[in-house]
């Protein structure tokens, strides 16, 4: 339910490879880096813009709207998750080769060490891209449904550029959102594990303890919609925190008012247009009065 238990979510597929860098554990991690992308991406992506738009315009914005602009953007934002954490892959396929020629005999560790000197001068360039993969990730989705027009690079670059001008002010607001998270969420388990708790012991009292396996049924339902229901909870806090971060962010840096979001006005108009009957252009069966000229009587 915390926000950095969210947020380490996304390495979540990492720390499965590590653990087992076999075959099938890079198969596992991979159909979980799928699902956690195509997840976040449209679901993130939806919660942030429905976040960002209550918070800078103070309205509501219809479901509808912010599921179109999502689906339009959908591709940049899955992109914008994975650029980061491809260009760390990339980079590191250099020191994994020298790694490979280090095991040539007689002249292996000789040309490992010359080629290994200046690639560790890129040191900075790999871990760069991996700050901007853990710690930029939310502010480009929140940059992609909250700019007009903008793709995967723009959510990105914003995101690299709020997170190094202003790191301080980043950890900052990150630190509160985590505090908050602590006690609403443990507010709201306490809510939901006593509703839990008065259901189940309603159920056992009623069945009298004569339908047992149902009891033990309906108890492992109950525990799996309470999983999710904190799941959910602990999402839609994350995504609307990362909506709010990158507001205050964007105010500090480029003194942009908070008003000033991608309201998709011309995509909904269009929409509504392609969705209007056509005027009706058959003749009408009336004949068409002729106007007769008027005359004067000389005086």
């Amino acid at each position: 339910v915390g926000y950095l238990q969210q947020w380490m979510l996304y390495l979540s597929p990492l720390w499965v490879w590590l653990d087992a860098p076999t075959l099938r554990g890079t198969a596992y991690a991979l159909a979980l880096l799928i699902s956690l992308v195509l997840i976040w991406s449209f679901v993130g992506g939806c919660l942030v813009r429905r976040s960002v738009v209550e918070f800078g315009t103070r309205n509501s914005p219809p479901w509808n709207d912010t599921i179109r602009l999502v689906r339009q953007r959908w591709q940049s934002i899955a992109w914008s998750l994975t650029m980061p954490a491809c260009m760390v892959m990339m980079l590191a396929v250099i020191p994994l080769v020298i790694g490979w020629v280090s095991n040539l005999p007689w002249i292996g560790h000789g040309l490992a060490i010359l080629l290994l000197l200046p690639t560790v001068l890129g040191a900075l360039g790999i871990g760069w891209c991996a700050a901007i993969t853990q710690l930029g990730f939310p502010l480009s989705v929140a940059a992609i449904v909250t700019e007009r027009k903008a793709d995967a690079f723009d959510g990105v670059s914003r995101s690299a550029a709020y997170s190094f001008q202003r790191p301080v002010l980043l950890f900052l607001l990150i630190g509160i959102a985590h505090w908050i998270s602590i006690v609403t969420g443990d507010v709201f388990a306490l809510i939901v594990g006593t509703g839990y708790a008065i259901i189940g012991r309603a159920f056992e009292i009623g069945s009298s303890g004569t339908i047992k396996d149902l009891g033990e049924l309906a108890n492992g339902m109950l525990q799996g919609v309470i999983a999710l229901l904190l799941s959910s909870f602990g999402l839609s806090y994350f995504w609307s925190c990362a909506g709010a971060i990158y507001l205050l962010l964007r105010k500090d840096i480029d003194h942009a008012e908070f008003d000033l979001i991608d309201t998709n006005i011309e995509d909904t108009i269009r929409v509504h247009q392609e969705a209007a009957p056509e005027p009706s252009t058959a003749p009408s069966d009336a004949p068409a009065l002729e106007s007769s000229p008027t005359t004067t009587d000389p005086v």
